[in-house]
């Protein structure tokens, strides 16, 4: 039975009754909202090797041999307790994930170092609650879930084995985890000297906005960069956090970690809207510091190639 068609029939009834998974690393939308779902895009086959973070304990509602439907997550009707827009994109969708994070090897996942530990710390060969806690799982997306509900086939969860390597500071912001993984699975392709200092260059990502379902959201630029970090107008919110970023050629170049405020609070129709900001360095409905966007940061591949080079051999 397909997803589809299986989603359809199990997870009418269910209600979401949870909170709303959120982040507390913000992200925004520059100009116009250039999300849109994997499936049946270009980058489909990539949901295979992109994982959501999501804490499954207490959802468990329903076995169909090797398919699990876990319900009682929120959706985007609701942000914080209040109503959204109408207008809002997604906002019927379910929202489980709190981070995303992709593979380098069939086994080993990178993702953002605040999902997995807090700030100012460095670990190393370590299991933590997040680890012990949270599963990652592979393919959600719009066609797996709906209703505050997910369906996930027993292949699709991994669970962490380890933290092998994280760090969150005001340098590097990034954790490389140990997967009990699928071993069919392929890592995306890396390329560990992209051009992150071309301020020209092309940029995508594909994560799990807010919780969402799987998106794609290109259309961006690098507006500058350093040596750790370099800074895009990627439409990316909470949720968003270890996204794979790409360039031009597929390759991954960065790790999705912060940027502005994603949602503001419209007093005249007393809803939450997405944050919208012209451009870098240009006006928000909404900014987090000041009155203008500074964009949206991602750790190097680069500044963590010693700690790859193992892996991509």
């Amino acid at each position: 039975m397909k997803y589809s068609q299986h989603i359809l029939y199990l997870v009418i009834i269910f209600i979401c009754k949870s909170p709303l998974a959120y982040n507390k690393y913000n992200k925004v939308v520059y100009g116009v909202d250039n999300r849109y779902e994997i499936i049946n895009s270009p980058y489909s086959k990539y949901s295979k090797s992109i994982a959501a973070m999501i804490n499954l304990n207490d959802h468990k509602t329903y076995e169909y041999g090797d398919d699990i439907v876990y319900s009682g997550f929120n959706d985007l009707k609701y942000y914080r307790g209040i109503p959204t827009c109408n207008s809002m994109k997604f906002r019927e969708q379910t929202s489980a994930a709190s981070c995303t994070g992709f593979l380098i090897k069939k086994d080993i996942l990178i993702t953002a170092g605040h999902c997995v530990i807090k700030y100012g710390q460095k670990i190393s060969r370590q299991k933590n609650s997040k680890c012990n806690t949270h599963k990652w799982i592979f393919d959600y997306t719009a066609e797996n879930s709906g209703n505050g509900s997910l369906l996930i086939n027993t292949q699709n969860i991994s669970t962490c084995q380890e933290i092998i390597y994280a760090q969150y500071d005001e340098n590097l912001d990034y954790a490389v985890i140990k997967l009990n993984s699928d071993e069919s699975r392929q890592p995306l392709k890396m390329n560990l000297d992209g051009e992150t200092d071309n301020k020209n260059q092309r940029v995508m990502i594909i994560g799990h906005p807010t919780g969402l379902p799987m998106k794609v959201s290109e259309g961006a630029r690098i507006s500058k960069s350093d040596t750790n970090t370099f800074t895009s107008n990627l439409d990316s919110f909470a949720g968003n956090s270890g996204s794979p970023v790409f360039d031009r050629y597929g390759h991954v170049i960065g790790i999705l970690n912060s940027g502005e405020i994603d949602y503001f609070y419209n007093i005249k129709y007393g809803c939450y809207e997405v944050n919208v900001c012209e451009k870098i360095d240009g006006k928000c409905k909404k900014a987090a510091y000041g009155n203008r966007a500074l964009g949206e940061r991602s750790t190097k591949l680069s500044a963590i190639k010693e700690k790859l080079n193992s892996y991509l051999k």
